[in-house]
């Protein structure tokens, strides 16, 4: 961050570059945009059971 928002007001920011048509992309910032499935949580994909909201609830006694 160059300068500190001492406002009460948010502060929004872009950095935009610009390169040659002829140059080749970085692969890091172009294609496609997908989510990435979480591994741990409630909606984790490396457990053996998943646990469900509904679960939870009933669990807690709501």
């Amino acid at each position: 961050m160059s300068t500190s928002n001492l406002t009460d007001y948010i502060r929004i920011s872009c950095d935009t570059r610009w390169q040659p048509a002829d140059e080749a992309a970085d692969p890091r910032y172009v294609g496609d945009i997908g989510a990435v499935a979480p591994k741990y949580g409630l909606f984790g994909k490396e457990k053996e059971k998943v646990q469900r909201v509904e679960d939870l609830k009933q669990l807690w006694g709501i």
